[in-house]
């Protein structure tokens, strides 16, 4: 079997973030978009996009090798594209396919899951209502995420998965998700977006724009109130992250238009699953709705007493009217308070951000961006932050896959840290004496790491890419200071 090792892999990150400081309520700015939700008050989060694209093979044995446990973006074709994956080691292991269809065209993305002989894999009839047979999931244009469980696939297997379209042309654009459930990684964690790295420090005033689909959604933030408007041309997606406290949580939504047509709203988790007994919260509801805000203007509340701390969830707004103005608020339980010292300031990297083979590739073996534009881009938002706090010192930790002499990989994640360093102070005026490098292989590596290597001991180049990275962190976070101390 002629199966691609290596990823194909064509950057085109889109790292939409901008850096806002938290002050009183001032005037939004003009927005294009009829349909972006203004805030009412401030103390608010941004969304953090992530995008990049991946081509695939026309055929099985030219399908790409995809990483585990990583966003994937593509275009489908009505002739479809084949892609692979590689299972883990560790039996048992349950795993989600998750698919977003990005395009607001009403053509869907199909796809299908079959072995290396060409028999396809799992009773797709229980993953979608009058699926066919050769399909596992249907992604439509409504940008709900749709998830396939696999229980039943062999450890350390290479399983193929196709991808297509009914549509005319190659314009349905998708997201792709690979998750194996359960398996947790050990070292520290890090984020892979800029919502979760920057924490409560994300603050964002003036308008929050709708995505069309999950993966776009706009963050919205707790206990404050929001306005926006809706139509019938198409739905509306918003998401919020959880706080430390798992529960109860309640959503308050306000019809605010006369005569208007109800406003419809539902609650998926990351897997496109709906969330909470809807029809507890309205008489004749909609399996996908859990309020619905007539144009009486009375407020409509559902509660929801199993979400999980610390979790992002997605919001889906739809109606049949031309138009129709709302409010909206996700009301959440108050967090202890836990005031830092008046003499420490907060970190400005609350988690490590990591530098990874999504937004930041490096050729294998060398401090060498694959795309030098794409990571540019990539760093742009991190270049945003460190710029925004001056008196702040930053650590570039660099890190590699896991081969190759102790000191060979030392001095090739020094040169990589080095690398994004470089591209920092040259492209966007970082202050070079604000920036600390540090290079830890993958022996010294503290965060978590892909499993990148198989029973034989033989590097598994899908995981691999995955560990050579860049992380950033504030030099003050206790984890620095730790790696500082002991590479003094």
């Amino acid at each position: 079997m002629n199966l691609k090792r290596t990823l194909s892999l064509l950057l085109c990150l889109a790292f939409a973030l901008g850096m806002f400081a938290t002050c009183g309520a001032a005037e939004p700015e003009a927005t294009d978009n009829p349909y972006a939700m203004t805030i009412v008050t401030d103390d608010t989060l941004s969304q953090a996009e992530d995008t990049s694209g991946i081509r695939g093979g026309t055929n099985q044995n030219d399908a790409v090798l995809l990483p585990l446990n990583t966003k994937l973006y593509g275009t489908a074709t009505a002739n479809g594209l084949w892609y692979a994956f590689r299972t883990r080691q560790e039996e048992g292991v349950t795993y989600k396919i998750t698919t977003i269809n990005k395009s607001v065209y009403p053509n869907s993305v199909f796809m299908s899951l079959i072995d290396e002989l060409g028999k396809s894999v799992g009773d797709y009839k229980n993953y979608a209502t009058n699926i066919l047979a050769d399909r596992f999931t249907t992604a439509g244009s409504s940008g709900r995420a749709i998830t396939a469980t696999f229980d039943n696939l062999t450890p350390d297997t290479v399983y193929y998965i196709k991808i297509w379209t009914d549509g005319p042309d190659d314009t349905i654009v998708y997201r792709l998700n690979i998750t194996p459930v359960g398996v947790t990684a050990e070292g520290r964690g890090t984020a892979d977006s800029m919502l979760d790295a920057r924490g409560t420090n994300a603050a964002l005033e003036g308008i929050i724009a709708p995505g069309t689909n999950m993966d776009d959604a706009g963050y919205l933030p707790l206990n404050s109130k929001l306005s926006g408007t809706v139509s019938s041309e198409q739905g509306l997606w918003f998401a919020f992250k959880t706080n430390t406290i798992a529960g109860p949580y309640s959503i308050t939504t306000v019809n605010m238009t006369a005569d208007a047509e109800p406003v419809y709203m539902g609650l998926v988790n990351r897997y496109g699953v709906s969330v909470g007994d809807y029809k507890n919260y309205a008489t004749n509801i909609l399996a996908d709705r859990f309020t619905t805000a007539t144009n009486d203007g009375t407020a409509i509340t559902a509660s929801f007493d199993e979400l999980n701390p610390e979790t992002t969830y997605y919001i889906r707004i739809t109606s049949d009217a031309a138009k129709a103005d709302y409010t909206l608020t996700i009301n959440a339980p108050e967090e202890p308070a836990t005031p830092a010292p008046a003499t420490v300031e907060p970190l400005i990297f609350e988690t490590p951000f990591e530098l990874n083979e999504t937004r930041v590739m490096f050729v294998g073996d060398e401090a060498t961006f694959i795309d030098e534009a794409a990571a540019r881009e990539a760093c742009a938002p991190v270049a945003d932050v460190i710029l925004a706090h001056p008196d702040h010192q930053v650590l570039l930790v660099g890190t590699t896959a896991s081969n190759g002499s102790d000191e060979y990989c030392l001095d090739l994640s020094s040169r990589r840290a080095a690398a994004v360093k470089d591209l920092l102070v040259n492209a966007y005026g970082v202050p070079e004496d604000q920036l600390l490098t540090v290079g830890l292989g993958y022996k010294l590596d503290p965060f978590a790491r892909a499993n990148d290597l198989d029973a034989n001991g033989k590097l598994i180049e899908s995981e691999a890419c995955k560990n050579r990275r860049v992380i950033v962190l504030d030099a003050e976070d206790p984890i620095a200071q730790e790696i500082l101390a002991s590479n003094g």
